[in-house]
């Protein structure tokens, strides 16, 4: 019940904000982990992911996240630590149908990819301050279905904290659908994107790229698809 009554105070909070605020946020990633740091592949990740940097640009409908342009020190570390940290594509979210969405060519053709990244979250009264903003802390959990084998369920879990006080439901990588924007996000205990800059723009109308227009499709089908493309590939 206690749980109920705050996240009701939560939605409040969100709808008397005015709701057509704009901005950028940009994010720092790192590793949580510093295990195995004699290890050069996992040096050399953690070097890769301390060189990056992530935008999100956002309006009252819509947002876009990308990585900003960088010179890796090694091509290879940098694209494991892309995988790492789910930054592999651009991430559009939709604030009204709460959809997490890419592009992705497999096989020569265009899909739109859409993931449920912006619901299941379980809201906590946890808070910290981040960047001046009192934020919330929210966890999901979702399974990890290449080491999950039969009813022996892996999970995922990330951990958001949130504003209420910027009241737009994106976050990095997909992540979002909450109550405010994701000033942090913690995956797996690995690796955590937090925002360094925060730009409010109240009265500027920003426009966000437009989705190759595809078929829409889930994770689980572009696996599928993707393993169909390898056989008649040569490897």
């Amino acid at each position: 019940m206690k749980n109920k009554i705050f996240l009701i105070f939560l939605w409040f909070l969100f709808l008397i904000k005015a709701y057509s605020q704009t901005g950028e946020v940009t994010y720092r990633v790192e590793s949580i982990k510093q295990n195995n740091l004699d290890n050069p592949l996992v040096m050399g990740v953690n070097n890769e992911l301390q060189q990056k940097t992530f935008t999100l640009k956002y309006n009252k409908y819509e947002s876009i996240f990308n990585k900003n342009k960088n010179i890796p020190i090694n091509k290879r570390y940098s694209g494991l630590a892309d995988v790492l940290i789910g930054a592999f594509s651009d991430w559009y979210q939709k604030s009204f149908t709460k959809e997490a969405l890419i592009n992705k060519e497999i096989g020569g053709k265009i899909y739109i990819v859409s993931y449920p990244s912006m619901t299941g979250w379980e809201l906590t009264e946890d808070t910290k301050v981040i960047e001046g903003y009192t934020c919330y802390k929210a966890i999901r959990k979702q399974i990890n279905k290449r080491t999950s084998v039969g009813k022996d369920k892996r999970y995922i879990v990330y951990t958001a904290w949130y504003t209420p006080e910027i009241p737009i439901p994106y976050g990095p990588a997909g992540n979002g659908g909450l109550p405010g924007l994701i000033l942090q996000l913690d995956k797996n205990n690995v690796a955590r994107y937090t925002a360094k800059k925060i730009k409010l723009n109240h009265k500027k109308n920003i426009k966000i790229p437009k989705l190759k227009e595809a078929t829409k499709i889930t994770p689980e089908r572009m696996v599928v698809l993707m393993r169909k493309a390898r056989k008649v590939t040569v490897d």
